[in-house]
């Protein structure tokens, strides 16, 4: 049964992925505040506190989504995001994460009422642009594009916020050498080193098991 469900994922993966809830379609319930978030823990709740007052001036923007649970957070404020960016930003961050359904709690700094939406991850082997979570519509417009691997090595290294890098090496060279040039490219500059490669090719190294915050690690 597993098998079978995890082939209508792969194959009905774009479309569920769409099924995404705009924001004229949120109940909203009143300027942003932490302490009126159902479900979550006390320490959930002060990790959302923090995270808020991370954005400044940019909590004009903030959307967070909750796990079913209650135990795990997505969030984001980017200026130049969409709604819609930022919307499925925020479920796909809480999703991996938790390994459960979440869904919006908090929309552009207000509160809305709790709903789980549906799913907005899916995990795949083999690359399908569509898949490629985190990144904006704009960055998968340019993806579809420019991600090409005939006659050479591609890889593509991202990060949990949206950000990307795609590297091309000849097909004579090692596609280790292009996965190495798409991290590097895109954790240049960063104070911290938050990319991991998503895929080479067309095999995507993305799972459920992928740390998103690889700069934590020791």
């Amino acid at each position: 049964m597993k098998i079978i469900i995890v082939a209508i994922c792969a194959i009905f993966g774009s479309v569920l992925s769409t099924a995404i809830a705009g924001e004229s379609e949120f109940e909203y319930l009143g300027k942003f505040d932490a302490s009126q978030i159902p479900l979550v823990s006390d320490k959930t709740r002060k990790a959302i506190v923090k995270d808020y007052g991370v954005y400044g001036k940019h909590q004009k923007y903030y959307t967070l989504a909750i796990s079913e649970s209650g135990s795990t957070f997505g969030a984001t404020a980017w200026e130049k995001y969409s709604s819609e960016d930022h919307i499925r930003l925020v479920l796909q961050k809480c999703e991996h994460s938790a390994q459960e359904p979440c869904g919006i709690v908090a929309h552009k700094n207000k509160l809305v009422k709790f709903q789980l939406s549906p799913r907005q991850l899916i995990y795949t082997e083999k690359f399908d642009v569509d898949l490629v979570p985190f990144i904006t519509d704009k960055s998968r417009d340019w993806l579809r594009k420019n991600y090409k691997s005939s006659n050479r090595n591609v890889a593509l290294a991202i990060t949990r916020n949206g950000n990307m890098f795609v590297s091309r090496v000849g097909n004579w060279k090692p596609e280790e050498e292009a996965a190495k040039k798409a991290l590097d490219g895109c954790n240049k500059g960063r104070k911290r080193k938050s990319c991991f490669v998503y895929s080479i090719n067309q095999r995507v190294l993305f799972n459920s098991d992928t740390d998103l915050r690889p700069e934590k690690r020791k």
